[in-house]
């Protein structure tokens, strides 16, 4: 319970207005692109080469608000602000680790050589380099 309360107090303190506000002119432009990563916000797809990418619309929101920021880290707080709102009382910060690998698996992105998420021990996560 110490854990729980002690997590939404650290959320709390950086609200998702903020995160929210210093992506705005972004998150409304429409197709992002990375490598031969395609997400559509307005159609709510992802592709791959091609290829749809069937993902839930919290690893949709996780991969749109990593691809917004272009490669700032975002620690798992943000995400949960970005991704759940003000909604997040029974949400732990490690829920974010858990999608995050399910987003990884779905897009075939291997941890140790990311191709688009890519971890930042002790501070969070960022959209990985892109290549070429």
């Amino acid at each position: 319970l110490v854990v729980r309360v002690k997590a939404i107090l650290r959320r709390a303190a950086a609200p998702a207005a903020a995160l929210a506000a210093d992506m705005a002119p972004t998150a409304t432009t429409g197709v992002i692109r990375h490598d031969d990563l395609v997400l559509d916000p307005a159609r709510h797809e992802v592709t791959i080469g091609g290829s749809p990418v069937q993902l839930t619309h919290v690893e949709f929101r996780l991969l749109q608000t990593l691809l917004e920021a272009d490669g700032r880290v975002l620690s798992r707080d943000q995400l949960l602000d970005a991704v759940y709102g003000a909604d997040q009382s029974e949400v732990l910060d490690r829920t974010i680790d858990v999608h995050i690998r399910r987003l990884r698996d779905k897009l075939g992105d291997d941890p140790e050589a990311p191709r688009y998420v890519a971890t930042v021990r002790g501070a969070g996560y960022r959209s990985a380099p892109r290549s070429g």
